[in-house]
C-alpha cells in the first residue's frame, strides 16, 4: 500500500495547470528546478529559523512546501510525457532533484531535533546516552544519517529499475510520496506542539527513527524483489509445448476423406474418456496403526479388475492388467497428482495414489516420518495391498514419483528389490539444494540439541511452475504444507546419498525426468545417479525450461506423453530380468570391492588400524574383535549387549564410541527385525491367528545355520517353551559358549549345539527331494525325517562374496525344511564404512574384513531359485541390513507344487 497508488487521480486534478504552463512557454526542465529550489528554500528556512529559536509556526512551511513539490513532480512529468518535452537532461534532473531534495528535507531536521533534545528537562541526555550503551547507538544524528542514506538507496533503485528494465520501481511501503507526506505531517505536529518535551516524547521519537528505517529497508527489498522477479520471468520463459502430431493421424484423418456410409471407429484409449474413470477413495492401517488415505482411478470396478486378472493368469493369451502407484512430492497429497492419474486411467492403467504419513489427509506427525525406510515400509505395505486388491501381479505395476517422492521410489526398489515393471521419477531429489552453507551439519548438531525440528520450506509456487493457475491453486491448497520436520530432511538427504553411491544395485527400467530450470534439487546429481543404474532399460529426458513440479508445469501435456509411451514401451514385451546369480564373478558390487583393493595409500586407516593393535585392548569390545574376529559371534555378543567396558575409564569411553558406530547400530536393529520376523513364524507355522501359544503341546524345531553365541534364538527360546532349536557353528570355542549358554538359561534339553560348516554340503540333513510331495501329505513325517519349521541364516551371507556357497547352503535349508517351512534370512546391501572396515579391521579368519555387498535383488534371486517365495522384510533405518522372512514352495523333481496353497499363505499374512 503506498501513496503513490494515487498519483493518477492526483494528475487528473493538476491537468489544467501543466497544460497552461506549456501554453505559457514554460518547460519540463524549470518546472523540475523550481521544485528544487522550492525545497532548498524551505529546508534553508526550518533550520535556521529552529537555531534561532524563532517562532516554531515556521513548521507549518513544512507542509506546505512538500505538497507544492509534490504538485511540481506531477506537472514535469506530465509536461513532458503528454507535450513530448521528455529529454536525458530532464530525466536525469528529476532523479537527482529528488534525491537532493530528501537530502536537504532530512539534514534540516537535525537543528531541530538538537533543540529538542537540548530541552528535555528530566534527565541529562549525554548522560543517559553514556549510561545505556544500547541509546548510545541511536543518537539522532546516525539515525538522521541512515535514514537519509535509506532514502537515496530506493530512489537509485528505482532508477536501476528504469534502467534494467524499463518499468520504474515504485514499491512502498516507504516512497517518495508517502516519505512526503510522513514530513509534512511532522511539520504540523511540531507547529502545533509546545517547546516543554519529557523523556516519553524522546523515547516515542527514536521509536518513529527505527520504524521509519525498517520502512526504508522494506521499500529497497521490495523494489529489489521487483527487478529479481522480471529477471527471472524473463530469464525462464515458460515451456512451450511441442506440436507434433502422429503421421498416420494425418494421413487418416486429414489425407485421406472417409468413404461415403462407413463408420469410423474410434481406438481404444479414445473411447476410454474421463467419463468412464471411476475415482474413488479410501484408507488403510500402517504397521503401527496410522491411518493412510489413498485415492485410486480406475477404468473398471474393482470387483471386475480382480476377476479380469484372474483369468489372465489363468488362461493363455490373456493381455494382463497393468497399474499404476502415484507418489507425491515432499508438501503436498495425492490430490496433486489427480490429472496425471487420470491421463494413465484413460490409457488403460489402473491407478492408485496415496498421501504419505504426515502428508495431506493421512495421520501421523504433520510432515514427519521417523525415517525414509519407514515410508518404505508403508510403501511396501500400500502396493501389496493394492495387488491384494487388483489381483494385478507385481510384474504388471508399475511406480510413477516426484521429487522426494521419487527419491523414496528409488530407495523401496533398491532396498526391497521388488520385480516391478519400472519405475518414472521425475525431478527426483537426489539432492535437496539448501542453499545455505552447512545446513546439514548445522541441522545435525541442532536436533543433538533437541532444537529445530522444523524446517520451513523455501520453495515458493513461483519457482515451481510457470502455470499461474497451477500457482494459484498450490498457494490456495490447504494441505500442502510450508515445512519438513529436521529428522525426515536430514534422513533424506543421507538416503540420496546412499542412493547416489549403490545405484548400480538397481536393475528396474527407469525413465528420470530431469527440468532444466531446477531450482530445488541438483541436476547433476540426477545425472550421476541416472548414469550409475544398471538397468539395461533406462531413459533420460531434459525439459530444458521447465521448474521442479514438473508434473503441473505448462507442457505437462507432453511430459504426460512422454510418460504413457515410456509405460507403453515396457508393456508389449515380455517382463525382462537381469540375472544377478552369477554377480560374485561380473557386477558392480564386484568393481566396487576391485577398486577398494587398489585404492591410493591412505594414513588415516594406517593409523587407525595401528591404534587397535596397539592400544585397543583397554575396550573389551575391542580386544574382542582383535582376538576372535570383528564379525565373530563373540564380537556380535558385545554389539548386542551394548554395555561399554573397559580396563579403565578411558577404555569405557573408547569401548562406548567404538559401540555407537552406525554399523553396530545396523546390527541391534536388525536383531530386533530378525526376532520380530521369527514370532510372525512361529506364528503361522503353528497355525495360530495370534502369536504363538505357549500353553500348547506342538512343538516347533528352530534350525540356526551359523549361531555364533546364538543372542537372538535363547531370546526365542525363552518366549516359546515349546520350541526346541539346533544351534550350528563351525567354530568350536561357538560350540561350547553355546552349550554353556543353554546350560545357564535352563534350556538343555531344548537345545542341541553342533560343529558344523554351514557351506558344508554333508551338514545337512539327508533327505530325498523326491518323496517331498509325501512329507507334505503326511506331516507326521517331519518329525521322523528330522526336518525343521522354521530355519535362520543370519550375518552369514554377508561374510562370504561367492554365491556358490551361498547356493549350497540355501539348498541344505531347503532340504532340511518341512513343507511350507520358513526361513529367516539377513542381507547387507549396502554400508557406509565399507572401504574403512576392509583397511581396519580384521575377520574371524583373521585376514581383513573385505565384503561384498550384496544387492537384495541379487539376495532373492537366490532365495528363489532355492526354492522359496519371499514374504516380507525389514530394514533399518540407515539402510545397511535387511531381514527376509521366506515360504518353502513345494516342489518335486524340480517342479513347483501346490501354488494355490502358496498363494493363499502369501495372502494370509495381508489378510
Amino acid at each position: 500500500m503506498s501513496v503513490y497508488q494515487l498519483k493518477s487521480q492526483f494528475q487528473n486534478q493538476l491537468r489544467p495547470v501543466s497544460n497552461e504552463l506549456v501554453r505559457l512557454g514554460i518547460t519540463a526542465n524549470q518546472v523540475t528546478i523550481s521544485a528544487i529550489v522550492l525545497s532548498a528554500g524551505t529546508a534553508y528556512l526550518i533550520a535556521t529559523y529552529e537555531q534561532s529559536q524563532r517562532k516554531q509556526k515556521v513548521w507549518w512551511i513544512l507542509p506546505l512546501s512538500l505538497f507544492i513539490r509534490m504538485a511540481l513532480n506531477a506537472i514535469d512529468g506530465m509536461m513532458a510525457r503528454e507535450h513530448g518535452q521528455a529529454s536525458q537532461m530532464g530525466a536525469i534532473l528529476n532523479e537527482v532533484g529528488d534525491i537532493i531534495s530528501d537530502s536537504l528535507f532530512i539534514a534540516s531536521l537535525s537543528p531541530a531535533l538538537h533543540a529538542l533534545f537540548s530541552e528535555a528537562s528530566t534527565i541529562d541526555i549525554a548522560d543517559f546516552y553514556h549510561k545505556h550503551s544500547a541509546y548510545s547507538l541511536s543518537s539522532p544524528k546516525s539515525h538522521l544519517y541512515l535514514i537519509n542514506s535509506l532514502s537515496n538507496l530506493t530512489e537509485l533503485i528505482a532508477i536501476l529499475s528504469s534502467t534494467l528494465t524499463s518499468q520504474r520501481a515504485n514499491h512502498g511501503p516507504l516512497g517518495k510520496s508517502d516519505r512526503a507526506l510522513e514530513l509534512g505531517v511532522i511539520g504540523a505536529l511540531v507547529a502545533l506542539g509546545h517547546r516543554h518535551y519529557t523523556q516519553q516524547t524522546i523515547h516515542y521519537i527514536r521509536l518513529l527513527f527505527w520504524l521509519n528505517e525498517w520502512l526504508l529497508i522494506k521499500t529497497c527489498l521490495n523494489r529489489l524483489r521487483f527487478i529479481a522477479h522480471y529477471y527471472f520471468e524473463s530469464m525462464h520463459p515458460a515451456p512451450l509445448p511441442r506440436l507434433n502430431i502422429p503421421s498416420k493421424i494425418l494421413s487418416a484423418s486429414y489425407m485421406q476423406p472417409p468413404i461415403q456410409g462407413s463408420v469410423i471407429m474410434p481406438n481404444e484409449s479414445s473411447m476410454n474418456t474421463a467419463a468412464t474413470i471411476i475415482a474413488q477413495q479410501s484408507c488403510f492401517n500402517a504397521y503401527d496403526g496410522t491411518a493412510i488415505y489413498y485415492r485410486y482411478w480406475l477404468t473398471m470396478p474393482l470387483t471386475e479388475i480382480a476377476k479380469r486378472s484372474a483369468q489372465s493368469g489363468h488362461q493363455a493369451g490373456n493381455t494382463p492388467q497393468k497399474q499404476v502407484i502415484l507418489l507425491h512430492r515432499g508438501h503436498e497429497h495425492s490430490g496433486r497428482l489427480s490429472e496425471l492419474g487420470e491421463h494413465f486411467a484413460q490409457a488403460g492403467y489402473q491407478v492408485f495414489a496415496w498421501d504419505a504419513r504426515g502428508s495431506g489427509r493421512s495421520g501421523g506427525i504433520k510432515d514427519h516420518a521417523d525415517s525414509v525406510t519407514e515410508l518404505e515400509r508403508d510403501l511396501n505395505d500400500f502396493v501389496n495391498l493394492v495387488i491384494a486388491q487388483t489381483g494385478i501381479a507385481i510384474e504388471n505395476t508399475m511406480i510413477i514419483a516426484s521429487s522426494i517422492g521419487a527419491t523414496l521410489a528409488a530407495a523401496w526398489v533398491h532396498d526391497y528389490a521388488p520385480t516391478i515393471r519400472g519405475m518414472i521419477l521425475g525431478t527426483p531429489a537426489i539432492s535437496i539444494r539448501l542453499y545455505l552453507p552447512l545446513a546439514i551439519p548445522v541441522l545435525k548438531i541442532a536436533r543433538k540439541f533437541g532444537i529445530m525440528s522444523r524446517v520451513s520450506s523455501y520453495v515458493k509456487a513461483q519457482v515451481l511452475t510457470h502455470d499461474k493457475a497451477a500457482q494459484a491453486a498450490y498457494n490456495a491448497d490447504p494441505l500442502i504444507s510450508g515445512s519438513i520436520s529436521s529428522d525426515l530432511l536430514i534422513d533424506t538427504h543421507a538416503t540420496g546419498q546412499r542412493l547416489l553411491d549403490d545405484a548400480s544395485a538397481i536393475t528396474v527400467p527407469t525413465f528420470v525426468l530431469c527440468a532444466g530450470k531446477d531450482y530445488v534439487v541438483d541436476k547433476q546429481a540426477e545425472r550421476d545417479f541416472y548414469e550409475q543404474l544398471s538397468a539395461q532399460i533406462k531413459r533420460w529426458q531434459l525439459y530444458p525450461d521447465s521448474f521442479h513440479a514438473i508434473f503441473h508445469e505448462t507442457n505437462k501435456a507432453d511430459i504426460f506423453t512422454d510418460c504413457i509411451e515410456f509405460a507403453d514401451s515396457l508393456f508389449v514385451q515380455p517382463v525382462k530380468t537381469v540375472d544377478l546369480t552369477n554377480a560374485h564373478e561380473n557386477s558392480a558390487s564386484k568393481d566396487k570391492v576391485d577398486r577398494l583393493a587398489i585404492k591410493p595409500f591412505n594414513p588415516n586407516f594406517t593409523l587407525t588400524r595401528f591404534a587397535m593393535q596397539k592400544f585397543g585392548h583397554v575396550s573389551d569390545a575391542i580386544a574382542t574383535g582383535l582376538e576372535h574376529g570383528f564379525d565373530s559371534g563373540s564380537s556380535l555378543d558385545k554389539v548386542y549387549a551394548n554395555t561399554p567396558n573397559g580396563k579403565n575409564r578411558f577404555g569405557k569411553v573408547v569401548d562406548k564410541f567404538y559401540l555407537s558406530n552406525i554399523g553396530w547400530q545396523g546390527i541391534r536393529i536388525r536383531r530386533e527385525h530378525l526376532l520380530e520376523l521369527a514370532r510372525i513364524a512361529i506364528a503361522k507355522r503353528s497355525h495360530a491367528d495370534d502369536h504363538y501359544n505357549n500353553d500348547s503341546t506342538q512343538s516347533l524345531r528352530v534350525l540356526d545355520i551359523a549361531s555364533g553365541n546364538g543372542y537372538y534364538v535363547f531370546d526365542l527360546l525363552a518366549e516359546f517353551d515349546s520350541l526346541h532349536a539346533e544351534l550350528r557353528d563351525y567354530d568350536r570355542h561357538n560350540v561350547q559358549v553355546l552349550t554353556d549358554r543353554a546350560k545357564e538359561f535352563g534350556v538343555s534339553e531344548r537345545v542341541v549345539a553342533l560343529e558344523k560348516d554351514a557351506f558344508d554340503p554333508a551338514s545337512y540333513a539327508s533327505v530325498d527331494i523326491n518323496n517331498a510331495v509325501d512329507i507334505a501329505i503326511n506331516t507326521a513325517t517331519d518329525n521322523i525325517n528330522n526336518l525343521f519349521d522354521i530355519a535362520i541364516a543370519s550375518g552369514i551371507f554377508e561374510l562370504f562374496s561367492d554365491n556358490t556357497l551361498v547356493s549350497t547352503a540355501l539348498t541344505g535349508i531347503y532340504n532340511s525344511l518341512a513343507a511350507g517351512g520358513y526361513l529367516l534370512y539377513t542381507n547387507q546391501p549396502w554400508h557406509p564404512e565399507q572401504e574403512f572396515i576392509s583397511k581396519t579391521l580384521n575377520n574371524h579368519r583373521g585376514s581383513s574384513w573385505v565384503m561384498r555387498c550384496r544387492s537384495q535383488a541379487e539376495m532373492d534371486q537366490l532365495i528363489t531359485q532355492a526354492g522359496f517365495t519371499k514374504l516380507d522384510m525389514r530394514i533399518d533405518r540407515f539402510g545397511i541390513f535387511t531381514v527376509s522372512l521366506a515360504i518353502k514352495r513345494e516342489m518335486v523333481n524340480n517342479k513347483e507344487l501346490g501354488s494355490q496353497s502358496l498363494t493363499q499363505t502369501t495372502n494370509d499374512k495381508f489378510a
